[in-house]
C-alpha cells in the first residue's frame, strides 16, 4: 500500500550503537490530524520493525512503506545520524518522496541540517499542529506558493534556503483538542506495548518494567535544569515557548480509561514533577470520582509533595516512581537545577517505603560541578538503599549533553570542556561512536 503520509522513528544504523526505540508522544496526535483530513497515514516505529526482523536490512524493511511525504523524529539528539541516514534512504528509495524533519533536535539545529544535508526538503520547527496539516495539504496540492508564508517553517526556496519564524505554540485549549490514544495509527501497536527503552528489555517480565504508553500532561516547563533540553530556557530556543500549557485533567481521565481499556499495562506521566500541586488534587479528585484505578509511573526530576504521591498510591492498582536525585550532595543538586533538599529526599524515602509504593532512586556520575568522592558517595548510597529492598542506581556513563541546554550553551559556566558545539559533531560522533550515551560529549573539571 502506497500511503499519503508516513511518520517514521528512526531505527539505529550504527550497528554497534545504543538503540532508542521510544517514539515521541507528540506523534499520535499529529497522525490524527492529518488522518481527520481524509490523508492515509501510519506512524511506523523503525526501531521495532528492526528489533521484530533482526536479520533483515534497513532497505529492505522500508521498501514495504511507501508514500508520498515522510515526516521523519529527530527530537532526541541520540537520533542525530539515524534520522538523518532514514532521510537519505526514504530520498534514495522513493526520489519523488517529501522529506519533513521535526522535534527538537531538527528545530535547535534547523539551518545547518537543512544546509548540509540536500535530501531533506523541510524541517518544521516548535510545535507543529499548525504548520505540518497544512503544508501536507500545500505539498499534495502542489501549492508551493502558500508553503512560502507556513510558520515555523525552514525549507528551500529557488536554492536558498529561507526561515519562516515560529508564531504558532499550542495553548491549553490547543492541546484539548488533540487526540493522544489513537493508536489505530500506530503500526505494529500490540508489539509496541513489548518496548522498553533499552533492547535487551523487549518482552521483559519484570514488574518495573512492564509494557507503558506515555500521557503528555502538558507541554514547557517552569524549570531550568542545566543538562536539559526541554528546560524553561531551551523552550524559548528551539520553540518560542514561553510558558507551559497544561492539559485538563478531564482530558487526562479519558486517557488513562482509553489506555486501560486497550489492555496498557501502565501509563507514564510526562510532566509529573513540573505541575502544581492544585492541578494534582485536582486530577486526584476526578480520578476519586471515577472510580477508576490508575496504572500509572512518574519521573521525578523536580520534588513533589510525598502527600500527593500516597494519595496517588492508595487511588492507583500499580505506582511506581523514579526519584531523580542526580547526586547525594545537595550543593551539586542546587548548582545543575534540581530541587532536591537532604532533608526532603529522605523524608520522601522513608514515607514512600512505609507505603510499600515500588520506586527507584537514581543518581548520577560526570555532574558539573560534582567531586569523585562525591561520585563515590553516589555509589555508597546507593548500596545502602539497595540493602533496604529499595531500588537504587548510580547512572555510570553520566548525564548527556543536550542541544539547547544550558551546558550546551555555556560549557564554561558549568566547568566543563566538549567536543560537541554543532549538529555535524553529534551527527560525526554518533556515526563513530559504541554508544549514545557517552561521557567524552563532555568532561568536567574533576575527570
Amino acid at each position: 500500500m502506497k500511503y499519503d503520509v508516513l511518520f517514521l522513528h528512526p531505527p539505529r544504523f550504527n550497528k554497534d550503537n545504543f538503540i532508542y526505540p521510544i517514539f515521541p508522544t507528540g506523534l499520535i496526535p499529529l497522525a490524527d490530524l492529518i488522518d481527520q483530513q481524509g490523508y492515509s497515514t501510519k506512524i511506523i516505529n523503525l526501531s521495532l520493525e528492526q528489533i521484530l526482523n533482526p536479520t533483515k536490512e534497513i532497505k529492505d524493511i522500508l521498501k514495504n512503506f511507501e508514500s508520498n511525504i515522510f515526516a521523519i523524529d529527530l527530537h532526541w539528539w541520540s537520533h542525530s545520524y539515524d534520522s538523518i541516514e532514514l532521510a537519505r534512504l526514504c530520498k534514495e528509495i522513493y526520489p519523488n518522496s517529501k522529506i519533513i524533519l521535526g522535534g527538537i533536535t531538527a528545530s535547535f539545529f534547523a539551518q545547518e541540517i537543512i544546509n548540509r544535508f540536500n535530501f531533506i526538503d523541510y524541517i518544521i520547527l516548535g510545535e507543529a499542529e499548525f504548520t505540518f496539516p497544512k503544508l501536507v495539504t500545500y505539498i499534495t496540492k502542489n501549492n508551493n506558493n502558500e508553503i512560502k508564508f507556513l510558520p515555523n517553517l525552514v525549507f528551500r526556496n529557488n536554492n536558498q534556503t529561507k526561515t519562516n519564524p515560529i508564531k504558532y505554540t499550542a495553548t491549553s485549549s490547543d492541546l484539548n483538542k488533540l487526540n493522544f490514544t489513537n493508536f489505530k495509527l500506530l503500526h505494529n501497536f500490540h508489539n509496541h506495548l513489548k518496548l522498553r527503552r533499552h533492547p535487551q528489555l523487549y518482552d521483559s517480565e519484570l514488574p518495573w518494567l512492564e509494557n507503558r504508553m506515555g500521557i503528555s500532561l502538558g507541554r514547557g516547563c517552569k524549570y531550568n535544569c542545566c543538562f536539559c533540553g526541554g528546560s524553561c530556557s531551551a523552550f524559548k530556543l528551539h520553540s518560542n515557548r514561553t510558558k507551559m500549557s497544561l492539559r485538563s485533567t478531564d482530558h487526562i481521565i479519558q486517557d488513562i480509561k482509553t489506555m486501560d481499556e486497550l489492555g496498557i499495562h501502565q501509563s507514564f506521566l510526562s510532566h509529573s514533577s513540573v505541575v502544581s500541586e492544585k492541578y494534582w488534587n485536582n486530577l486526584l479528585k476526578k480520578i476519586k470520582q471515577e472510580k477508576i484505578e490508575p496504572k500509572l509511573h512518574l519521573e521525578l526530576w523536580q520534588p513533589i509533595s510525598p502527600k500527593i504521591i500516597l494519595k496517588l498510591n492508595k487511588l492507583s492498582t500499580i505506582l511506581t516512581a523514579n526519584i531523580l536525585a542526580m547526586s547525594i550532595n545537595q550543593k551539586t543538586r542546587n548548582k545543575i537545577g534540581i530541587q532536591y533538599s537532604n532533608f526532603f529526599l529522605k523524608k520522601s524515602i522513608n514515607k514512600f517505603k512505609k507505603q510499600d509504593l515500588i520506586f527507584q532512586i537514581s543518581t548520577y556520575s560526570n555532574l558539573p560541578f560534582q567531586s569523585k568522592q562525591t561520585e563515590q558517595n553516589n555509589r555508597i548510597y546507593c548500596e545502602k538503599l539497595r540493602k533496604k529492598d529499595i531500588k537504587a542506581e548510580n547512572i555510570e556513563q553520566g548525564i548527556s549533553l543536550e542541544p539547547a541546554s544550558l551546558m550546551f550553551l555555556t560549557p564554561n559556566k558549568f566547568q566543563i570542556k566538549t567536543n560537541i558545539r554543532n549538529f555535524t559533531d553529534y551527527y560525526n560522533s554518533l556515526k563513530n561512536k559504541q554508544t549514545t550515551y557517552d561521557p567524552s560529549f563532555y568532561t568536567t573539571k574533576t575527570n
